[in-house]
């Protein structure tokens, strides 16, 4: 008989896990999560924390192809919780051991508020929700230094530069670090060397804008959305260059 691979969460209907409060679950292929942990260089020794981990997936496969010593998810919404922990569940005893979910808010644990979690502990670090500016702060005040920090397009932060990308991933470290102009930021999260456009010899700022706005129209987002989203970034952006320059 033809067993069913366990690394498998296209079955997981969302109606029958409902997401009005939280919003849909963040889904990657199986590749994409491959080359997220190539991006991390991930191995044995490290400690993976996914926060907003959903139905398990990438903690799964940290702890199955990875062979990673401890995976912690953390995800507020019960119905994912459960699901995960199902899952989890059916993988032998020696994996299965490896891998925590937590039914718990984010800000519980960057606020030391989970018995027996500690995130200083945690050497790769996953985050893919909204890029908001005051987690920065508790990422630098909690994560130990050269803790590897993953985010994807989606979950930008204009504040600070990725030190390595795989697209759709990017990768920052701890100590994080600030972007010194615009065209610094752009090439990293826009690894272009050369200009495009005919007549001209100069790669610019606009150009790469508009580059980030047309891969996002690619990738599903309305023309609307794609040029809301990046002048967001773009706004973050400046407002951080000149109260670093101030």
């Amino acid at each position: 008989m033809v067993r069913k691979s366990l690394i498998n969460d296209v079955a997981l209907r969302a109606k029958d896990h409902g997401y009005e409060d939280w919003g849909p679950p963040i889904l990657f292929t199986n590749r994409e999560i491959r080359r997220m942990f190539a991006l991390a260089d991930i191995r044995e020794h490290d400690i993976f924390f996914d926060l907003g981990c959903g139905w398990g997936q990438n903690l799964i496969i940290a702890a199955t192809e990875y062979g990673v010593r401890k995976c912690i998810g953390i995800e507020i919404d019960l119905g994912r919780y459960r699901t995960a922990k199902r899952r989890i569940e059916r993988w032998p005893e020696e994996i299965a051991q490896r891998i925590r979910i937590i039914p718990r808010y984010i800000g519980d644990v960057m606020d030391d508020k989970i018995d027996g979690v500690d995130i200083r502990d945690a050497t790769v670090v996953f985050w893919g929700l909204d890029p908001v500016k005051k987690m920065l702060n508790k990422f630098e005040a909690k994560l130990q230094k050269r803790c590897k920090l993953l985010y994807y397009f989606k979950c930008l932060f204009p504040e600070i530069i990725p030190k390595d990308s795989s697209f759709p991933f990017y990768m920052s470290t701890i100590p994080l670090r600030a972007p010194n102009s615009e065209m610094d930021w752009l090439q990293r999260v826009v690894p272009k060397a050369k200009t495009s456009l005919p007549n001209s010899s100069v790669l610019t700022e606009r150009e790469l804008w508009d580059e980030m706005i047309h891969d996002y129209n690619i990738l599903g987002f309305t023309k609307f959305q794609a040029e809301h989203e990046i002048g967001e970034y773009k706004s973050r952006l400046r407002e951080a260059l000149r109260k670093r320059n101030n």
